[in-house]
């Protein structure tokens, strides 16, 4: 029992003595009154109890119940103005973003930011509600269940808006991931496909220079070649048989195709040939007639006409020399059969023999110029001194193409090194 109780009991048993008292000095005066009656006394002691219970009962003050409202709607008000702040500048975010003016991950962290000040003036303004009621004298028990029942209901949205702030946070988070991580993938695609891009063209210009200067037939060969080492690699596994008999027909089909190959730059290299003999035969007709022409030059027009003779006859002369160094060429070249080497040596020769003729044609026109000017003139002696000069050139040409065909530049050049080393180690 209660002390708000035990003092209400006592006051109503207090009110019933002083009643009772009442009754005596009543039955003293006139003990047949009527108010003395069993049922005017249980009537009597009825109202007065009730009176006092009544009388005792407290009362809620409106003022302070109204006052606690207003407070409570103020602290709503203020969260929900701190919602449609932030809310506002996320929609500015999203014309910014649009226009071009704000970054992806700015907009992003400015989300995280709002969602996060948002989350915070609820969370206050909740703490704030609730101090309120707690704090707050309830007067009676309706009183106090109604203010209970509020605090239930204002703890409740609290967990539902710190849930909600939570996931979406996540939600927010694992977006934000998910973005980057596909920026990083599609950067890491795109430099993939550059190594692949140039690592092909790496394999292109290899394959270039292992097929440099090969006829038909022999890049044929080299494909085979690949071919039987992807059939090895591949005999060691099981179940590749059908790729194996793939390869197989292919290698099959490629053989063939060598054989037409070969057959075809044979009969190239035999045209070529033809073609440097024919031509170097009509350019030796040609020198032929020109030399004649040139004799009858002299012998209308003098050492005029030996000059302009022996311009004709050295240059018709160098186009004979140039198509037989061709003709050569075209005949070493089939001789070779393909072979790197010896068709580099015979076009290493050719351009030996061509610069010789070059050389030679230059100091014949420079002889047959002559003839142009007075002996022992200015011109005439020009002209000497560049035909004596194109016929020692000549001549070292000629001498260090004879020391490199006999070896003994080669052994010369050897035997000086020898030579020089031994020197420096006595030294």
């Amino acid at each position: 029992m209660t002390d708000a109780v035990r003092k209400q009991s006592a006051e109503a048993a207090k009110l019933n003595e002083d009643y009772r008292q009442n009754l005596a000095a009543i039955k003293a005066v006139d003990p047949a009154s009527p108010l003395l009656t069993p049922e005017a006394v249980a009537a009597g002691i009825a109202a007065r109890t009730k009176a006092h219970m009544e009388q005792a009962k407290p009362k809620a003050d409106q003022v302070e119940n109204t006052q606690l409202a207003d407070q409570i709607k103020q602290y709503e008000r203020e969260a929900a103005l701190a919602k449609a702040h932030y809310d506002e500048l996320a929609k500015l975010d999203d014309m910014y973003l649009r226009g071009g003016e704000l970054s992806v991950q700015q907009a992003y962290e400015n989300k995280r930011s709002y969602a996060t000040k948002t989350y915070e003036a609820q969370i206050d303004a909740y703490d704030l509600e609730l101090d309120a009621l707690t704090s707050h004298n309830s007067r009676t028990k309706g009183e106090a269940a109604k203010h209970e029942k509020q605090i239930n209901e204002i703890l409740g949205k609290r967990d539902a808006a710190e849930k909600a702030y939570f996931d979406e946070s996540f939600r927010r988070d694992e977006e934000e991931r998910l973005r980057q991580a596909a920026i990083a993938t599609a950067a890491s695609d795109a430099a993939n496909k550059e190594i692949a891009a140039i690592n092909a063209q790496v394999a292109a210009v290899e394959e270039q220079i292992r097929a440099y200067n090969l006829l038909p037939a022999q890049k044929t060969a080299l494909a085979v070649a690949d071919l039987q080492e992807q059939k090895a690699a591949l005999a060691s596994f099981e179940g590749n048989e059908k790729v194996i008999d793939g390869i197989n027909r292919k290698i099959e089909a490629l053989n063939r195709l060598s054989i037409v190959q070969g057959k075809a730059s044979a009969q190239e290299q035999g045209g070529d040939v033809a073609k440097a003999k024919e031509l170097l035969d009509i350019l030796t007709a040609v020198d032929t007639a020109t030399k004649s022409a040139a004799q009858g030059m002299t012998a209308s027009f003098g050492a005029v006409g030996t000059a302009i003779g022996g311009l004709t006859t050295a240059l018709s002369g160098y186009a004979v020399q140039q198509q037989a160094i061709a003709a050569q060429l075209a005949a070493s070249t089939k001789d070779a059969h393909g072979d790197p080497t010896k068709v580099a040596k015979a076009q290493a020769a050719a351009a030996q023999q061509g610069a010789q003729a070059q050389v030679k044609s230059y100091g014949d026109m420079a002889s047959a110029a002559k003839g142009f000017f007075k002996e022992n003139s200015a011109g005439y002696k020009a002209m000497e001194g560049v035909e004596k000069a194109y016929r020692a050139y000549e001549m070292a040409m000629a001498v260090q193409s004879m020391l490199a065909k006999s070896g003994l530049l080669t052994a010369f050049t050897g035997l000086f090194v020898t030579s020089k080393a031994a020197e420096m180690t006595a030294s």
